[in-house]
C-alpha cells in the first residue's frame, strides 16, 4: 500500500502534471520538486483535488499555508512572503544560522 507521499508522486506523474516528481519533507514543510509544462492553475487544481480525495483536512496543520509554485529561485522570497501574509516575517522563515534564500 502506498503512503500519501508515494501516492502523490504516482498520481502527479500518471496524470501528466509532473515528470520525475520528488516529495521533499523537513521540519515544518513539504515541498515537491518536478518538471512540468502545465500552467500554475492546473497544478494548483491537481494539488487541491489530491488534498480533497486523499487527505482529511484534520491531517493538515491548522495554520498551514496554501501551496505555492516556484519556477524561479529569485521568486522564493516574494512567494513565501505572499503566502504567509502578516503572520511571519522573512527572518522567521529562515532557519537560524542559515544563509538567506538566493538563486
Amino acid at each position: 500500500m502506498l503512503d500519501a507521499t508515494q501516492l502523490f508522486e504516482q498520481q502527479a506523474e500518471d496524470e501528466g502534471i509532473l515528470r520525475a516528481p520528488q516529495v521533499i519533507s523537513g521540519s515544518g514543510f513539504i515541498a515537491v520538486d518536478g518538471i512540468s509544462d502545465k500552467d500554475d492553475p492546473s497544478i494548483h487544481q491537481f494539488v487541491e483535488a489530491f488534498f480533497e480525495k486523499q487527505l482529511q483536512r484534520s491531517d493538515l496543520p491548522p495554520d498551514g499555508w496554501a501551496p505555492i509554485i516556484i519556477r524561479d529561485l529569485r521568486d522564493v522570497r516574494t512567494k513565501l512572503t505572499d503566502v504567509t501574509g502578516d503572520k511571519y516575517s522573512y527572518a522567521d522563515l529562515e532557519p537560524s544560522g542559515s544563509r538567506p534564500f538566493s538563486p
